[in-house]
């Protein structure tokens, strides 16, 4: 303890450090709602993507990647292999299987989606499993975190263990995953501000990058990759931890995804997340390298420990600088043991716990209990994994490294299977049995071959890895195809799930693959389709263009490098040919003109992304360089979308970088080092952040678009259907008088005794028209009132009685439509705060969608302000499982047009609702066994 108390005096800020991110845990306790579990657990999914982005990053890095420095020294550049393959891993899985994500709303954990496909048993394996992995990896951290405070601060393994695991546990405990959130975004950001500096200044110890890679030449087997001997043995390495996604899904990663609710978003967050670990992994073979090329300058005898060395040699006498540095070390180490302590809780009461009190038939945990429950569960497995961590000291971490590849294996059961109920394969308990079955089974199987042929037993963890999982993988399909007859995939909306069968032929393996051989003359209809939300500035672009070209011509003239000159023009000639041929878009022949979005797209490809990056490399990458790259980028966030943006950007620099390379044999020497890393850094990091900004602003912008299209079309169809009950009125009692008139001339007087008669009639039709006219007026101020928000962005949002706006849309439909029965389910009406005016055509649409479309003979209403729904159910034809997925698409229907059947109302109910920060969802049978449809709306708490 002495030590401790010695140490916090010299080095007051980093105990200034551990007690700010204890002062998070607590604040974030006063902002979270005490009884509610989803808060506690998921922050009540609502955690900007940013923080989500920063947290996921921080507890994958702080997993073992700044170990790697250690490994670069020793292997060189063939260790980077696994880092591109996790860095590839994130980009797909931010494809092909986070967005999917937001269809499991309701679950919390990994065993929890495992128990929605295969059932509790499943639940509970993966429970217990998860337990298991996240609690390894807490100790060893933990012990990690005792270890480097003894070698870089000098202080008690014991002390530093007991102190900084119970900061970490307390915070974890107190404030749940809002708390977990915000200490990672501050331990995160502390890393990346230092950790780019660090690495800059360890190149430039030892002469800057030209220097670095000069001296690295002279070690040919540290920078060789295919050609070095151990490169088939380090991508089965690769792919025993990438391929299966076992090591990156872990618990917690899996929690952040379940927190947001929007594909876009969670794609956002792996995409950034892989750029921000591919800056840092780039970070990190510098540091190993330059640790390797100047081991004398930084005194370093051995890989153990590099990092801790070459900070001591830089900031010998810097002790604040150390400190702060030294703070970004234990801040990457906290945010792992702080995400995988949270998760263990909330593993613990929701997969084990609350299973086991059902199968027992006991009382479901209430939400407070489940809070209290989580909470002890977090304190005894901290206190668990310090006494571990304190108990086995150093050696955990060896113990750990022997038991990470076990337990990888093991996870990778889980989490395939898992994989393949998220991306859209039915489920079933029987596959994910077999499954297993053949997964250990081979595995057993491998390690009995290779003990019999003297293989190590570590190396049959790579050598049959694969083998195993592909034999699982092929039975997990052949179970399925037995109990299903076929492939069955679920298609997956925010509203609807729809099944489809899919027998394998040879014949529909061929059409797929058709399918996918025509894409790529497919992609003016795409680039058609981006330029319909984000216009093109043809004229503006190209006027800009010639006047930067021409300037930049005139630059160059002056100088004295004529080989510059030329190529510049060079480049300069086939851009502004290009430009030409957007400002004669008005003449284009008919048969080009559908090709005109995709010559636009190329043309900023050449000009803005390709070009510059060619002029960029070729002047060496002077500071007027950087400049025009910077500019060139920005210019392209602002013409096209963020996809596009991110598709050029990559597509045009990485095709000139290879051009060059091809060309010249190398990339100029000097152009890193006159940019320098920090330049580097700070210019990604502004892409992403203005990637970011464009993202959320694109995406505010279509929704409003998509709105102001549905709200124009639904009341265009309101008012001509008011116009036409206005104008058959009129047709009616023109006629009428019409044959009162020609009875005058056969019958004289008595022939008024027929408009007479109708007059009547006419007098209750009239008195039904004011009240439709008045109906009329109101729909006609709410859509007013709904375009003004749409304009003003912000939406009028009022208290509405549910029943009232019921009944009001039964009144207005009730000559049309079979008796509505309405049930309040609970003691009191539902109303929540929705758009107001507008609000009963919500259930206008609803109704008529019955008795016209489904043709039902009973349709009922039901409200429930407990659960916060309202149910609209009718007996109709049901909606068919191939067209269930589209019925809210605008313009959608599978009525005649000719027979005013627009495609309007559902998209308008839907907008409505959303627009409300409601859902709908829609349940549907069709066919003989009982058809149903089933409308039901959700609304939050006010």
């Amino acid at each position: 303890m002495t030590s401790f108390l010695k140490t916090s005096a010299e080095h007051p800020i980093i105990l200034l450090s551990l007690l700010a991110n204890l002062s998070i845990g607590f604040w974030a306790h006063r902002k979270s709602k005490s009884n509610s579990f989803e808060d506690y657990a998921l922050a009540s999914r609502s955690l900007p993507t940013g923080v989500l982005t920063i947290t996921l990053l921080a507890t994958f890095i702080a997993s073992g990647q700044l170990s790697k420095i250690d490994r670069f020294y020793a292997f060189g550049l063939m260790h980077a292999i696994p880092s591109v393959v996790a860095i590839i891993s994130f980009v797909l899985i931010g494809t092909f299987i986070a967005p999917f994500l937001v269809y499991f709303n309701k679950s919390v954990t990994t065993g929890g989606l495992m128990g929605l496909f295969y059932g509790k048993q499943a639940q509970v394996s993966a429970g217990i499993l998860g337990i298991f992995v996240s609690l390894l990896i807490t100790s060893s951290q933990i012990s990690t975190l005792g270890s480097i405070s003894k070698a870089l601060l000098h202080v008690d393994f014991s002390v530093a263990v007991l102190v900084a695991g119970t900061l970490v546990v307390a915070y974890s405990i107190w404030g749940g995953m809002r708390a977990v959130s915000y200490t990672d975004v501050l331990q995160m950001i502390t890393v990346l501000l230092l950790f780019s500096w660090l690495t800059q200044k360890a190149v430039y110890k030892v002469g800057g990058l030209t220097a670095l890679f000069k001296k690295l030449s002279n070690y040919p087997d540290k920078v060789a990759v295919v050609s070095h001997p151990k490169f088939y043995f380090k991508l089965k390495v690769a792919a025993f931890w990438g391929l299966p996604f076992s090591y990156i899904l872990g618990p917690p990663m899996i929690q952040r995804m379940l927190i947001i609710q929007d594909k876009k978003e969670v794609r956002k967050m792996w995409y950034t997340s892989a750029f921000l670990l591919l800056l840092m992994t780039f970070g990190i073979v510098l540091i190993g390298f330059a640790g390797f090329v100047g081991r004398k300058e930084f005194g370093l005898t051995k890989a153990h420990n590099v990092l801790a060395h070459i900070i001591e040699s830089l900031f010998e006498k810097q002790t604040l600088i150390q400190d702060l540095i030294y703070i970004g070390i234990i801040s990457i180490l906290l945010s792992t043991i702080d995400s995988y302590l949270h998760t263990i809780g909330i593993t613990l009461v929701e997969d084990l716990i609350v299973p086991f009190k059902s199968w027992r038939g006991s009382a479901l945990l209430t939400e407070s209990q489940k809070v209290k429950y989580t909470k002890i569960g977090t304190a005894l497995i901290g206190i668990f994994s310090i006494l571990i961590a304190l108990q086995v000291e150093d050696n955990l971490r060896s113990i750990a490294a022997k038991l990470s590849s076990p337990a990888n294996l093991i996870y990778a059961a889980i989490i395939t299977p898992l994989i393949f109920g998220i991306i859209g394969i039915k489920t079933d308990k029987f596959s994910w049995v077999s499954f297993s079955m053949a997964y250990f089974g081979s595995m057993l199987i491998a390690w009995g071959l290779g003990w019999k042929r003297d293989i190590p037993s570590h190396h049959a963890h790579y050598d049959y890895f694969l083998l195993a999982m592909c034999t699982a993988t092929l039975t997990y399909f052949i179970t399925h195809i037995y109990v299903n007859g076929g492939i069955v995939t679920l298609k997956r909306s925010e509203q609807t799930i729809t099944e489809q069968l899919w027998i394998p032929t040879w014949k529909g393996v061929v059409a797929y693959l058709k399918s996918w051989l025509l894409a790529p003359f497919q992609l003016h209809i795409l680039a058609s389709r981006k330029i319909v939300t984000y216009p093109t500035h043809s004229l503006s672009f190209s006027m800009l263009i010639f006047a930067l070209y021409n300037f930049s011509s005139v630059m160059i003239g002056g100088g004295n490098d004529l080989g510059l000159a030329n190529f510049m023009a060079g480049i300069h000639l086939i851009g502004i040919t290009l430009c030409v041929g957007l400002m004669l878009e008005g003449i284009w022949p008919d048969r080009l003109k559908p090709y005109f979005a995709l010559y636009w797209f190329f043309a900023l490809f050449y000009c803005l992304s390709f070009g510059s990056t060619l002029a960029f490399l070729r002047t060496h990458g002077d500071t007027i360089a950087v400049g025009k790259l910077i500019a060139n980028f920005m210019l392209l966030a602002f013409l096209v979308d963020s996809t596009s943006f991110i598709t050029l950007t990559c597509l045009g620099s990485g095709l000139a970088m290879v051009s060059w390379y091809v060309v010249c044999s190398s990339i100029p020497s000097d152009l890193l080092d006159s940019v320098g890393l920090i330049g580097g850094y700070l210019f990604s990091i502004l892409l992403v952040a203005v990637l970011l900004f464009k993202s959320s602003k694109e995406q505010y912008a279509s929704q409003r678009l998509s709105w102001n299209r549905t709200a124009s079309s639904a009341l265009g169809h309101d008012l001509r259907t008011t116009v036409g009950m206005l104008g058959g009125a009129g047709n009616a009692l023109s006629n009428a008088f019409k044959i009162g008139k020609s009875k005058i001339n056969e019958q004289g007087e008595e022939g008024y005794w027929i408009p007479k008669r109708q007059a009547t009639f006419f007098e209750h039709f009239s008195a039904q028209m004011i009240a439709r006219g008045k109906m009329a007026e109101k729909e006609i101020q709410g859509f007013s009132s709904f375009i003004k928000g749409q304009v003003l962005g912000v939406f009028d949002q009022k208290k509405t009685s549910m029943r009232a706006a019921a009944e009001e849309a039964i009144r207005k439909l009730a000559q049309k439509m079979p008796k509505v029965k309405m049930t309040v389910l609970g003691k009191k009406d539902l109303n929540p705060k929705v758009l107001s005016g507008i609000f009963s055509n919500v259930f206008s649409n609803l109704l008529w969608n019955a008795a016209t479309h489904g043709k039902a003979s009973e349709i009922e209403v039901r409200i429930d302000d407990v659960k916060r729904t309202v149910t609209v159910w009718d007996n109709g034809e049901g909606v068919p499982s191939d067209i269930l997925p589209r019925i809210f698409d605008l313009n959608f229907t599978t009525g005649d047009k000719k027979q005013k059947n627009s495609g309007v109302g559902l998209a308008f109910v839907k907008m409505v609702i959303s627009a409300s920060s409601g859902k709908i969802s829609c349940h549907a049978r069709h066919g003989d066994k009982g058809s149903f449809t089933e409308f039901i709306m959700e609304f939050p708490e006010v």
